[in-house]
């Protein structure tokens, strides 16, 4: 979500009208406590152009942003436009292996939008997490294959899910799902680190 939400403490309702967000710190507050600055940072990456994703992206000016061309374009369409046109972009037609280590990937997973991407992240100690973005929104829509009658196109979504199965099945992956309250009880918070 963008910064600016935690200047509204009864929260604010997201353009959908479905949601209402609300920020109790900044995001950068919270990277200032780590001892950060939004230009220390050198790549930035989103699961996709939706505000309660990419809602801070302007804050990343001179970081390079990893983002799908296809969903370049879609986030232009925005009214604003949630990116900046003269952004530094690496526009990506597939998945990225961002440090070429196998440690952080970005997961081309259309569906929910048109260049949606998740993120398989390999930590030594737990193991490889696939972090799902908004590939689905919670653990019975993963459990039965259901989608957003809002996505984009129902055909690559259920094609993306089926591929991020096969990859948690090969890579023995834990699928982190964002939006699921139930799943997110679950998962330790800062200042706790997983390794």
């Amino acid at each position: 979500m963008p910064d600016s939400v935690a200047t509204y403490p009864a929260g604010i309702t997201a353009p959908s009208g479905v949601i209402v967000w609300y920020l109790d710190r900044t995001l950068r507050d919270q990277l200032a406590s780590l001892g950060i600055r939004p230009e220390d940072i050198t790549y930035v990456a989103f699961s996709h152009s939706h505000g309660d994703h990419i809602g801070n992206a302007r804050a990343f000016t001179q970081s390079t942003l990893l983002i799908q061309g296809s969903e370049f374009d879609f986030a232009l369409t925005a009214m604003p436009a949630s990116i900046d046109v003269a952004q530094r972009t690496a526009r990506l037609a597939g998945d990225h292996d961002v440090f070429g280590d196998g440690s952080l990937t970005i997961i081309s997973t259309p569906g929910h939008t048109p260049g949606h991407q998740s993120l398989l992240v390999t930590l030594r100690e737990t193991g490889p997490l696939l972090l799902s973005g908004d590939l689905v929104h919670f653990q019975y829509m993963w459990d039965h294959g259901v989608v957003p009658s809002f996505n984009i196109d129902l055909a690559q979504s259920l094609a993306s899910m089926e591929r991020v199965r096969e990859m948690l099945t090969a890579q023995g992956a834990q699928l982190w799902i964002g939006h699921d309250k139930d799943f997110a009880a679950t998962i330790e918070r800062a200042p706790y680190s997983y390794r």
